[in-house]
């Protein structure tokens, strides 16, 4: 007696592994994006804001003897009594300026700060 051969599981497992090798091809490359517009930034540096120091960025040079002094020549509007050197950073931020360090040195600490040039 012949043996017969039943096509239609032989049809379905065919069509599982051609499914398989399809998805293990994976989708087709993405084009590489283009990177990101290079940003251009200023820099600048509040020098000892507690004594005497002062803030120098590109076109400014501005110095006091007091943090609070300092504070209302950059055009903060806080009153005196409820002024704290957080202010003077707050301040800052407003204008756009990012904490990037702080250094300790002899005299105080300095803040440098950056933000997009403008």
């Amino acid at each position: 007696m012949a043996r017969q051969v039943h096509s239609l599981p032989l049809l379905a497992i065919g069509a599982v592994v051609a499914a398989a090798l399809l998805l293990a091809r994976g989708t087709p490359a993405q084009p590489i994006a283009a990177a990101p517009e290079r940003v251009e930034w200023e820099y600048g540096v509040l020098l000892r804001p507690g004594s005497a120091g002062g803030w120098r960025a590109a076109g400014e040079n501005l110095s006091a003897t007091k943090a609070y002094t300092l504070y209302r020549e950059m055009g903060g509007s806080e009153p005196e009594l409820q002024f704290d050197n957080s202010d003077l950073l707050s301040l800052l931020g407003q204008q756009g300026w990012e904490l990037v360090a702080v250094v300790a040195e002899e005299r105080g600490q300095s803040f440098y700060m950056k933000r997009p040039a403008q």
